[in-house]
């Protein structure tokens, strides 16, 4: 999300005040780095001599060749992802969400690590007609 703070000074400061948006790509190699720094063990330190850099794929990838260090950050991140997604169902109820981007092919890791979850905390409306 880009907010044009040039419009809008009094927001910068507010939005200062406020923790990080962690459900950016941006925050998920933070977190990776971070998680990298403190395991050196982790498996995703050989995926970064391999593929150059650390990216929004490496935890993914080696999440599912079992590193736990980086089981905990995709978890991590697709907790703040589904609190997103929780927010958008509860406020406009669509019957739809479309998800882009490559989070969009990690469907096996994101439905089997937050779609109960997800499900307890949406609030679902049901609006009874009554007939007179």
């Amino acid at each position: 999300m880009y907010i044009n703070y040039q419009f809008q000074p009094w927001l910068k400061d507010r939005l200062r005040k406020l923790p990080r948006i962690y459900a950016s790509v941006t925050e998920l190699i933070r977190q990776t780095k971070q998680a990298m720094q403190s395991y050196s063990s982790s498996m995703m330190h050989k995926w970064v001599q391999e593929n150059g850099e650390v990216s929004g794929r490496t935890a993914f990838d080696c999440a599912k060749m079992g590193d736990k260090t980086a089981t905990a950050v995709v978890e991590k991140y697709i907790q703040y992802v589904s609190y997103g997604l929780i927010a958008i169902l509860n406020i406009f109820q669509p019957s739809k969400i479309l998800i882009g981007g490559g989070i969009s092919k990690e469907e096996e890791i994101i439905c089997s690590t937050h779609s109960e979850n997800m499900s307890m905390q949406v609030i679902t409306i049901n609006i009874e007609k009554r007939q007179k």
